[in-house]
């Protein structure tokens, strides 16, 4: 029964004329500025800086992700070496490790995302130097002290500096 309808819907619609989609007016060509405008006109600076908000939030964005990975990477990795070296079965046997391979973790990953999201377009190696330098005056600054809180300060200080130097070192795309 619905065979009939089906067929004879689909034979009407091959009898309807083809009908002629909408189209755009051709755009006006504009006329060209007066000879007064090139003479009074501010030439702009030749360096614009390539750090956009967008650019800064995908750098941020990608080196958060993977610095939270090498964080948690880090830290296992660290406690367990810890762990089989000996320290006995106290509550906090690993915890230095832990720390330790936190950081070391961090310290690799998160200038690898902020890397990744710029396109590949800087100098990992030289972020990841500039990371282990925050890294190790922070631990420096935290022993020295006997106070824990400059750790803190670790991955924010790693942040930025990655996406800073990856920022500037990293070459425009070309335009296509």
């Amino acid at each position: 029964m619905h065979r009939p309808i089906a067929t004879s819907c689909a034979a009407l619609l091959l009898l309807v004329p083809p009908l002629t989609a909408q189209r755009l007016a051709p755009e006006f060509a504009s006329s060209p500025p007066p000879a007064w405008y090139h003479a009074t006109r501010v030439p702009l600076v030749a360096f614009a800086p390539p750090d956009t908000n967008r650019d800064a939030i995908r750098l941020v964005m990608g080196g958060l992700g993977l610095g939270v990975v090498g964080v948690f990477v880090g830290g296992y990795a660290g406690a367990k070496l810890e762990q089989n070296s000996g320290c006995g079965y106290d509550d906090y046997c690993g915890l230095a490790g832990a720390l330790l391979g936190a950081t070391v973790g961090e310290t690799i990953l998160m200038p690898a995302g902020v890397h990744l999201a710029n396109g590949e377009r800087g100098s990992y190696l030289l972020a990841v130097g500039a990371a282990g330098l925050v890294a190790t005056g922070a631990w420096v600054i935290a022993l020295g002290s006997n106070d824990a809180a400059p750790l803190l300060a670790i991955p924010v200080g790693q942040l930025i500096t990655a996406a800073v130097i990856e920022l500037h070192t990293g070459a425009r795309p070309r335009a296509p």
